[in-house]
């Protein structure tokens, strides 16, 4: 066998190992992953409702300017409460919190402070 083949095979084995298109893409997403989020340059934002199987859930929120903001976790089958919910300082930057809820479908929803221009807020698990 001369080696011009030798290497073209080589160089196509590399190329077939290399090659993006051939790796797996994963099959579920991390145990926190963004399900759910809003970010709008404006006083507030509201999440998309999603379902929640019920335990351990995190929440991200951040808004810009200045003042107190607020989040709230509703529960949507339960009248729109409140489950979950507490005041933040706009000028400390994005924090996270968690809050051990019940099987449902939630929205989160975040309330920047006076001067906000923009708020952000993410629900994880």
């Amino acid at each position: 066998m001369n080696s011009a083949k030798i290497f073209a095979g080589a160089a196509a084995g590399l190329l077939l190992v290399l090659s993006p298109a051939l790796t797996p893409a994963a099959s579920a997403a991390p145990a926190d992953a963004v399900r759910t989020s809003c970010h709008l340059a404006h006083i507030n934002c509201t999440t998309p409702t999603v379902f929640f199987e019920g335990g351990r859930i995190s929440i991200d929120a951040d808004v810009n300017g200045s003042g107190t903001g607020h989040w709230w976790l509703y529960q949507d089958n339960r009248d729109n409460v409140a489950v979950c919910q507490t005041d933040f300082s706009a000028e400390a930057g994005p924090a996270s919190w968690t809050c051990d809820i019940g099987i449902g479908s939630y929205h989160l929803a975040v309330l920047g402070g006076f001067t906000s221009t923009d708020a952000r807020g993410d629900l994880r698990w």
